[in-house]
């Protein structure tokens, strides 16, 4: 098992911290009622649950499966955009706590703040292709790799070795 974890844990807590600032964004927006709001706890919940077992069973699918609802969502705040812009949906002023996450200007407007969160599911995407394509590497590392029965590499004269030792003993 691959030590140093570090990096790849903070950047998947940002991610998650991210994700949350997105959801308190849209909740000031939308202004839920109570039903829609527990709707929404209801929602993560199930979703946490799955994508524990997801994630412990099959990493490389869960990064995937994460990479992919993000581009999905990309495509999702380009259409809102799109009706942002045409003047369907009123563009409203951005809420106060997305102005100070992402440093907009004070009038900054919806549109401002979906292409900003737009951005953000665009990086997400491309993070988790890469934690996915890094469980393949070390999942791959892992097959071809020869290793003791204690998993400490073994060198070439010791499986020589190793290998005469079991054919003696059968």
């Amino acid at each position: 098992m691959r030590t140093g974890y570090g990096p790849m844990i903070r950047e998947l807590l940002a991610e998650a911290e991210n994700e949350r600032m997105h959801l308190m964004f849209f909740i000031e927006i939308a202004k839920p009622n109570i039903v829609e709001r527990w709707l929404i706890l209801a929602a993560q919940a199930i979703f946490w649950n799955y994508y524990f077992v997801l994630y412990v069973c099959a990493p490389k699918t869960a990064h995937l499966m994460v990479h992919y609802f993000e581009e999905e969502a990309v495509k999702s705040y380009t259409s809102y955009l799109q009706l942002v812009e045409s003047g369907a949906v009123e563009n409203v002023p951005a809420p106060t706590l997305a102005i100070e996450y992402y440093g907009l200007p004070c009038d900054a407007r919806l549109s401002d703040l979906i292409q900003c969160v737009r951005a953000d599911e665009q990086h997400h995407a491309n993070v988790n292709a890469g934690f996915a394509n890094t469980q393949e590497e070390e999942r791959s590392k892992r097959m071809h790799s020869p290793t003791s029965p204690r998993g400490h590499k073994t060198s070439e004269l010791q499986r020589g070795t190793i290998a005469e030792k079991a054919a003696t003993t059968l």
